[in-house]
C-alpha cells in the first residue's frame, strides 16, 4: 500500500506503452511446434531471412544505407558477418565506438502488404557493451516500420531492442496492418557504442486455410483445435504462467478425442480450458453457446444481483434483486459461469459475468436454464414481491424501447452520465474541481483528442483534478497520454492541487496503462474499486475465426510492465462499492466522497 499524505506525489518515471487495436492476429515460431503444417498459415515475406546468404559484404536481399549521421567526418559503425548466432546460425553484426559518427542500417523494404494483414515479426538479437556513450542517437532494435501509398510513416514497432551486455534473446511482434498501410518494412539496427548481433529474422504474414466440406463434424474441430493451438503457442509471450503445459497439453487432447460429436459441450469445454490460462486477454467465443443474448443489464451491486435495465415488455423487472438462475442460487450459478471466464482478478470476473448470465445457451450448457431459448431469473421486486421471470432473446424485437433503471440523465450524478469517450465539468460549489470522465480510449471524431486536451489544459488552475476511468474496457492507451502529460506538468508548477483516480472492475486493458501512467506522473490518490486487470498484465490481443467452427479465438501478444507498477500499486486508497439504492438513484458514493475530501 502507497503512504503518503492526499497532496503528495510520487517522482515521475518515464514510459510509453502502446497497444494497436488488432483484428486478426501476428505471430512468430518459438516453443513447442504447431501440428497444423506451417505453410498452411504463414506466408513467409522476407528473402534471406536467416541470413545464410552474403555477398559484397552485406547479407543478399537485404539494403544497407545511412540510419543517422552525427558528423560525416568521422567513421561510419561497422557491418561484420558472424557465425556465432544462437545454434550456431549465422548472424550480422552491427558495431560502433565513440568516435563513430555515421550509423548504418540493415534493411528490407518494399514489402507489399495490405490493410488488415497479419503480419508476424521475430527474430534474435545479442548486445555487447551498448551504450549512448555520448551519442546524439540511441537505437538498438530489431524494427518493423509501416507506410502508406505515399512512403508516410504510419507507425513504427519493435519486437526487440536492448542496451549492455545481453546474451541471445528471442522476440516477436504481432500487428494488423491500419487502413492505409501499403509497404512495410524491416530494419536492424544500432546507434551507440557496441555492438548489436541480429539473427534469425522473420516476417510471416497469417493465411488461415479455407473450411473443408470434406471434413465431418468432428475432424472440422480437431483441425480448428490444431489451428487454435498453434496460434496460442506461437504468439502468447507465456501462455502456460498459471496452467502448466502438460496439464493444458492432456486437456486438449481429451477435448479432441470426443470434439464435434456434441458441438454445444465441446464448446463449453474449450471455454473452460482457455479461461483456465488465466488471461482476460486471452478467450474464445463460440456460437453454439453466445449468439443469441437476451434483452436485460444485470450488475453484481454491494447488496446483491439487480436487474439495471431491459425492454418494455419486461419493465416490471427494474431494479430487482435477483436471487436465483434457473433454480440454481446466483452465488453458485455465478461460479459455475466464473469458470468460463478467463480473468486475473475477481473484479474482472464481476465484470464479464453480467454479460453472460444474458446468454441463454450457455446457461442451459451449465444448467442454469431449463431450456436454451430464454434466461429464467427468481427476483424479488423492490414493493418485496418473489416471482420468476422468463426472458428470451426475441423479446426485445416487438419492444417499444429499452428501458434503464436509471433517473433522467439531468438527474443523474456525472459518473453515471454518458457523454461519448470523453468529457470535462467543473464541480462543487466554487468550480475548483476539475472533472474529467475518459470512457474508452479511443478518439471521438466530433471532438479530436488534441482538441480536448487543450480545453482541459487551458481550464485551470483547480483545487482537485479527478481522472474517472471506471467505464473505460480499454483501447489505444497512447491517446491520452499528451493531457496525462500535461496535468503532470501542471501539477509540478502547484497550479494543479490534489489528484484522483476513480477505478473500477471495469477499468481494463488499456485503460489500466492510463491508469499507472496518471499514478506515476501525479502520484494521485485512488478511489473506487479494484481495475479489471492489473496494470502488469498481458495484452494487445490478436483475433482470429478458425475457418471451420466459426469460433473466435483472441490471443495476447504482448506483456505489459508499465514502470514495474503491480496491482497493490494501484489498489484503492480509498475503495467504495456502489449500492444499488445508490445507483438506482443516481447517485455516485465515490464521486461525493472525493468532492468531500477536496478543499
Amino acid at each position: 500500500m502507497r503512504h503518503h499524505s492526499e497532496t503528495s506525489r510520487r517522482s515521475p518515471r518515464p514510459g510509453r506503452w502502446a497497444r494497436w487495436p488488432g483484428r486478426i492476429l501476428l505471430l512468430l515460431a518459438t516453443a513447442a511446434g504447431p501440428t497444423v503444417a506451417a505453410g498452411q498459415v504463414w506466408e513467409q515475406l522476407l528473402e534471406n531471412g536467416d541470413l545464410s546468404r552474403w555477398q559484397d559484404g552485406a547479407p543478399v536481399g537485404w539494403s544497407v544505407v545511412v540510419g543517422a549521421t552525427e558528423d560525416p567526418q568521422r567513421p561510419v559503425s561497422e557491418l561484420l558477418r558472424i557465425a556465432d548466432g544462437p545454434d550456431g546460425r549465422p548472424a550480422l553484426r552491427l558495431r560502433g565506438e565513440a568516435r563513430t559518427g555515421v550509423w548504418q542500417v540493415v534493411m528490407q523494404e518494399g514489402i507489399p502488404v495490405a490493410p488488415g494483414d497479419v503480419l508476424c515479426l521475430g527474430g534474435w538479437l545479442r548486445t555487447r557493451d551498448v551504450a549512448r556513450d555520448g551519442h546524439r542517437f540511441a537505437n538498438c532494435q530489431l524494427g518493423l516500420q509501416c507506410l502508406d501509398a505515399k512512403g508516410d510513416l504510419l507507425f513504427y514497432q519493435m519486437p526487440l531492442a536492448g542496451t549492455g551486455t545481453r546474451p541471445w534473446t528471442a522476440g516477436r511482434l504481432a500487428v494488423t496492418m491500419p487502413p492505409q498501410a501499403a509497404t512495410v518494412r524491416v530494419l536492424a539496427f544500432l546507434s551507440m557504442s557496441g555492438a548489436a548481433d541480429f539473427a534469425g529474422l522473420s516476417l510471416e504474414r497469417l493465411r488461415l486455410p479455407e473450411p473443408d466440406p470434406e471434413l465431418g463434424a468432428v475432424g472440422r474441430w480437431r483441425t480448428d483445435l490444431d489451428l487454435l493451438d498453434a496460434g496460442l503457442r506461437r504468439v502468447h509471450p507465456d501462455p502456460f504462467r498459471h496452467l502448466a503445459a502438460d496439464a493444458y497439453a492432456g486437456q486438449l487432447a481429451a477435448l479432441a478425442r470426443d470434439a464435434g460429436a456434441d458441438p454445444v459441450r465441446s464448446s463449453l469445454e474449450l471455454m473452460r480450458l482457455i479461461a483456465r490460462l488465466g488471461d482476460a486477454h486471452t478467450r474464445v467465443l463460440c456460437p453454439e453457446l453466445t449468439s443469441a443474448p437476451v434483452p436485460l443489464g444485470l450488475w453484481d451491486f454491494a447488496d446483491g444481483w439487480h436487474v439495471t435495465a431491459t425492454v418494455s415488455a419486461h419493465a416490471d423487472l427494474l431494479a430487482a434483486r435477483v436471487t436465483a438462475v434457473g433454480e440454481t442460487p446466483v452465488g453458485e450459478a455465478v461460479v459455475r459461469l466464473g469458470e468460463c471466464v478467463p480473468h486475473e482478478n475477481p473484479e474482472w470476473l464481476r465484470a464479464m459475468v453480467p454479460r453472460l448470465l444474458t446468454q441463454p445457451r450457455l446457461l442451459h450448457a451449465l444448467q442454469l436454464a431449463p431450456t436454451d431459448t430464454a434466461v429464467q431469473l427468481t427476483v424479488v421486486t423492490p414493493d418485496g414481491v418473489r416471482r420468476t421471470a422468463s426472458v428470451g432473446p426475441g423479446d426485445g424485437s416487438t419492444a417499444a424501447a429499452v428501458v434503464s433503471a436509471l433517473p433522467d440523465a439531468d438527474q443523474r450524478a456525472p459518473g453515471l452520465q454518458d457523454h461519448g469517450p470523453y468529457w470535462y465539468a467543473r464541480l462543487a460549489a466554487d468550480r475548483q474541481v476539475a472533472y474529467l470522465q475518459y470512457r474508452a480510449c479511443r478518439e471521438d471524431p466530433a471532438r479530436p483528442l488534441a482538441d480536448f486536451t487543450g480545453e482541459v489544459l487551458d481550464a485551470v488552475p483547480t483545487h482537485c483534478f479527478v481522472l474517472d476511468l471506471r467505464a473505460n474496457g480499454g483501447g489505444d492507451s497512447r491517446l491520452l497520454e499528451p493531457l496525462l502529460q500535461g496535468v503532470a506538468r501542471l501539477a509540478e508548477r502547484g497550479v494543479v492541487g490534489q489528484t484522483w483516480l476513480l477505478t473500477g472492475r471495469q477499468t481494463f486493458s488499456s485503460a489500466a496503462l492510463n491508469a499507472a501512467t496518471f499514478v506515476q506522473l501525479t502520484g494521485a490518490r485512488v478511489a473506487g474499486e479494484p481495475m479489471g486487470n492489473p496494470p502488469d498484465h498481458f495484452g494487445q490481443p490478436i483475433a482470429m475465426e478458425l475457418p471451420n467452427t466459426r469460433i473466435r479465438f483472441q490471443c495476447s501478444a504482448k506483456s505489459f510492465h508499465p514502470g514495474g507498477l503491480t496491482a497493490a500499486d494501484l489498489a484503492p486508497d480509498l475503495a467504495l462499492e456502489v449500492r444499488a439504492a445508490d445507483w438506482f438513484a443516481g447517485r455516485d458514493p465515490v464521486l461525493e466522497a472525493i468532492l468531500a475530501r477536496c478543499p
